[in-house]
């Protein structure tokens, strides 16, 4: 596969609805979690790492990427 190739694939993985709301839900718990006092990005990937778990590896770290 030449590079334009995994571009493409790259983009089609990560425009996928499913992967899309994965992100948009990383985004809202890390936004609420960072309203906490004391409460930083580290230790918001540390609540939602075990949620993360149960989706597949893809999706969870598209999950963790959002945070």
């Amino acid at each position: 596969m030449s590079g334009i190739e995994h571009l493409v694939q790259g983009f089609q993985i990560a425009l996928d609805p499913a992967n899309l709301l994965m992100c948009l839900i990383g985004v809202i718990l890390g936004t609420m979690v960072g309203v906490l006092p004391g409460l930083g990005p580290i230790e918001a990937m540390a609540i939602v790492l075990p949620v993360s778990i149960r989706f597949g590896p893809l999706s969870g770290l598209i999950l963790l990427a959002g945070v």
